[in-house]
């Protein structure tokens, strides 16, 4: 059994146990003389230092001392890794609108565009002399709505023969096909006498006759008993609007005419 030395011993204090004792120091326990359980004699001088005892049991703690001064700043750890993307922050308000640039230079001119389709258009002839004549209208120059105004004069000298007139729509200036008209005057010497007719297209394929025809003379229009037909054309392609004439023996002229073209829905 372990020796249990009483805590706290006062300086000279002497602890027994079994036949031994000793004597506490001030730093450690001295064995002294053993204990004599029969007599007790007298105190005898004061022995020579024993030697250092064992080390007696680990003191209770004793209250923690002031904290000491912080030490050296340490120095700086390695980069951690990157932590996660935080969410996205509000938008902020739209800054104010900067000043205006200076002007840039100008582009290079775009390509000319296609020529447009003219407002009116206006052929006219005087004393063609032959038996036909002709006015050229170029392709996809002609839409839906537009109006031909035809007006011609013709005259014929001395003959009983009557005159025959044909109005034709065709791609050559001698087509005789689709017909659009054919006016017939009777067989009276020195025959003058105008014509005036309009024609509207009706469709980019089709054009349709209306309007009348104002004579000087005896006047019989053969063409068609109504009053509008319709005859089909293909404007994607040229065109020739063509006058023809004949008197048999009698000999007929066609002293002028004119061909307006109008736009009426530009």
């Amino acid at each position: 059994m372990p020796i249990d030395f009483p805590n706290s011993p006062a300086v000279g204090q002497v602890y027994a146990y079994g036949n031994n004792s000793w004597r506490w120091t001030g730093y450690a326990w001295v064995s002294g003389q053993p204990v004599n359980e029969t007599s007790d004699g007298l105190t005898g001088p004061t022995g020579p230092t024993g030697s250092t005892g064992p080390t007696g049991p680990t003191g209770p703690n004793g209250n923690n001392g002031p904290t000491g001064p912080s030490g050296p700043t340490g120095p700086t750890g390695p980069t951690g890794p990157t932590g996660d993307i935080g969410t996205s922050g509000v938008t902020g308000s739209t800054g104010p609108t900067g000043p205006t640039g200076p002007t840039g230079s100008a582009g290079a001119a775009g390509p000319t565009g296609p020529t447009g389709l003219a407002g009116v258009t206006t052929w006219k002839i005087t004393n063609p002399g032959g038996t036909t004549a002709s006015f050229y209208i170029p392709a996809n120059t002609t839409a839906i709505g537009d109006v031909f105004e035809v007006n011609c004069i013709f005259e014929k000298d001395a003959g009983g023969s009557q005159m025959n007139n044909f109005f034709y729509l065709g791609t050559s200036p001698n087509s005789t096909s689709p017909q659009l008209a054919r006016f017939s005057t009777g067989g009276a010497a020195n025959l003058v006498y105008v014509i005036r007719r309009t024609f509207t297209v009706t469709s980019p394929t089709t054009i349709e006759m209306g309007g009348s025809s104002s004579l000087t003379t005896v006047f019989n229009d053969t063409a068609t008993a109504a009053a509008t037909f319709t005859v089909t054309v293909n404007f994607a392609v040229d065109q020739y609007f063509i006058f023809s004439w004949s008197a048999g023996a009698a000999t007929s002229y066609l002293r002028g005419a004119s061909l307006v073209k109008t736009r009426s829905n530009p």
